[in-house]
Parts: structure tokens; sequence; C-alpha cells
């Protein structure tokens, strides 16, 4: 059985989902991305000679406080990974560097 495509280039359709919304574009634009990596985890990789690259990303939303609405620009790109089966790790919103290197330090690989 052959599945058609839905979209032909999902970032360009997620930007087209969330275009009406308040997030500034580029905002939207790396939630769509870390939804990407996010969903595709340590399952796909590229091989790049004697290293694998996996699509391990960290990002950092930054803008002033209320300009850029990063808030709703997440929790637009949680909304797609919401499958309690998939086991996707995020680390919190709001955090402390010391916190988040021991969230980072804990985790386990996939």
């Amino acid at each position: 059985m052959k599945l058609e495509r839905q979209c032909p280039d999902w970032l360009t359709s997620y930007m087209d989902y969330t275009d009406n919304t308040e997030p500034l574009p580029i905002l939207r634009r790396w939630c769509g991305v870390a939804v990407i990596a996010a969903a595709l985890q340590r399952k796909c990789w590229f091989d790049h000679g004697r290293i694998r690259w996996y699509p391990n990303l960290y990002i950092v939303l930054v803008s002033p406080p209320g300009l850029g609405r990063k808030n709703e620009a997440l929790t637009q790109a949680d909304e797609f990974l919401k499958d309690p089966e998939a086991h996707i790790n995020k680390a919190p919103r709001r955090v402390t560097l010391e916190r988040l290197m021991e969230k980072l330090g804990t985790d386990k690989e996939g």
C-alpha cells in the first residue's frame, strides 16, 4: 500500500497552519524545526564517514518579553508532540542553567 504525501513540505505547511497567529515567523519556524527533530528522535541519522549525525537540537527562543510571543509559539508546537507513546523528552520552558545541565546529564539516549 502506497501512502501519498499529505504535505509536500512539512515545515512550509506548518508555517501556513500557524500563519494567522501572533508569534513572530522566525519563532514559529524554529518551533517547526524542533517538532521535526523531536519526531525523528534517534531513529534517523546521517552517516558522514566515521561520524553519525542525529537530529539532536537544543533550540532556545529569545525575544524581548511580550514581543515575540514565545509561549504561544511553543504551545502550538507542543500540539504535534502529545503522543504519550512517543516518549519525547522536552526541557521545561523556564529553567535555571543548573537545572538544565542536570536534566541534560540524566536523560538517557533513545
